[in-house]
Order: structure tokens, then C-alpha cells, then sequence
């Protein structure tokens, strides 16, 4: 089914074989494979690394299924399809002083079953500063990731080609006890590499620990256009907001 393909792989690791899905993956930087608290601790380790620094990720998946389509994950008896899924990122970190820092990362996406696909992408370009102490400021603005939670409602669809925003953050950080994130942020169609008529999302979330391994989370968000684009199937477009805890 497939065509005779040659993929160069820096260290290829098996981390997980399932039934119907076998994932080859190696995650050597630092931005790959965070998990949602992770990306909130980033901003704390400003100024403690190398000025510059470099690193990249490459993950190669093979996904077979009986009675069901991998287009949807929709049961489809009698039908039996395949694919192999390749993931290429390179990036590049520059950070000249402990206040600020640049971070850009390009990606390759391929996946091969019966209709080919392919896009180079520019994943993700920002620049993010942080406040003099005592100051609890910090500033992110670009295309980014964001990640909050469980991840099931704002992710970084990590299991696929990703998922990025064009935004600006502003988070507030008190000790480690609390932080709050403001932002405004257009979701990127990593197809066409744009945001422009991306449905939108504005909002805040925050989270306070309550004690060690519990902290409570609330959160308050305007989704704008994100029906439209997501579930083309509705025949009008509401007006959504998400609050929470």
C-alpha cells in the first residue's frame, strides 16, 4: 500500500506498541513532549541555561486498523486501512540575557496512506520576557503552544501535527502557590500556515496550590468562531464561553 519511502531517523525508540498502532519516537529538547505543568514551568527557568541553544525531534508512527477508519476513528466493518505518520522538528533557542528569550521552531509533517500528505510548517516563533524581581510578570508573544489542564479543551494535540496559536500571554506568577495567564490567541491552520481566519480565543486561567500534589484551577474563556471551524456540521454558529474550575 505504501510507496518505497527512506526515513532518517537521529535515534529511533519503541515507547509504545498497542494493538493496532506501533510509535517509534525520540524527544530530545526541551520543548517536545511537555506535559501541561511543565509549560508553566518554563517561565521560572529563564537565565539559568546557555545563550544559545539548538535541538530537534523526530517521531515516526505506524497506525493499522481493522473495522474502523483512521480518518475519523468511526467503526467501519469490514474495512481494514494503514498509514505511517512522520513528525521532523528542528529549533532553535536564543537567550542573551536572563529577562528575555526567542525561541523559533520549523516542522515537517508527512503521512502516507492512501491520499499522501505533506507540510512544511513554521511551528512555533516567539519572544517571551519576564520582569526584574520582585516583579511576578512574564510576557509571551508569537506563535505558541498552549496547554492547560488535563489538556482536553486547550492542548497541544501532540499525537498528531501539533496544535499552535498566534498569541499574547501575560502571566502572573506568585511564588509557586499561584499564577494567573491572560491571553488573547487566533488558532493556526498549520495547512495553510496562517491564523487569519482562525477562530479565536480570549480569556484566563489560573491555578492555586492548595497543598502538596492538589491545586485547584479556574478558568473563564471566550471562543470565538471555534464551532465554525471545528464542526462544520452545525447550522449556525453559537456564541461559547467556558468557565470553570
Amino acid at each position: 500500500m505504501f510507496k518505497k519511502t527512506a526515513v532518517f531517523l537521529w535515534v529511533v525508540l519503541p515507547i509504545y506498541i498497542g494493538k493496532t498502532r506501533i510509535v517509534l519516537a525520540h524527544v530530545p529538547h526541551e520543548e517536545a513532549g511537555k506535559s501541561c505543568g511543565e509549560h508553566h514551568e518554563e517561565t521560572k527557568r529563564m537565565g539559568g541555561g546557555k545563550p544559545f541553544k539548538m535541538g530537534g525531534q523526530q517521531r515516526v508512527r505506524g497506525d493499522f486498523a481493522q473495522n474502523q477508519k483512521l480518518s475519523d476513528f468511526n467503526l467501519a466493518p469490514g474495512i481494514h486501512e494503514e498509514q505511517v505518520i512522520s513528525r521532523t522538528r528542528l529549533n532553535f533557542t536564543l537567550e542573551p540575557v536572563k529577562w528575555i528569550k526567542g525561541f523559533i521552531e520549523g516542522q515537517f509533517y508527512l503521512r502516507e496512506d492512501g491520499d499522501d500528505y505533506s507540510k512544511t510548517s513554521l511551528y512555533q516563533a516567539y519572544i517571551e520576557t519576564r520582569s526584574p524581581e520582585p516583579i511576578p510578570l512574564s510576557l509571551k508573544i508569537g506563535r505558541q503552544e498552549l496547554c492547560y489542564g488535563s489538556a482536553f479543551f486547550v492542548g497541544t494535540d501532540d499525537f498528531f501535527a501539533g496544535m499552535v496559536w498566534d498569541a499574547a500571554k501575560l502571566k502572573i506568577a506568585y511564588k509557586d502557590d499561584f499564577w494567573i495567564d491572560l491571553l488573547a490567541a487566533r488558532f493556526v491552520r498549520l495547512n495553510k500556515g496562517t491564523s487569519t481566519d482562525g477562530p479565536a480565543l480570549y480569556g484566563a486561567y489560573s491555578s492555586y496550590r492548595l497543598m502538596e500534589d492538589a491545586r485547584l484551577e479556574l478558568y473563564f474563556f471566550y471562543h470565538r468562531s471555534g464551532f465554525k471551524h471545528f464542526h462544520a456540521e452545525l447550522p449556525k454558529e453559537p456564541e461559547v464561553v467556558y468557565v470553570g474550575p
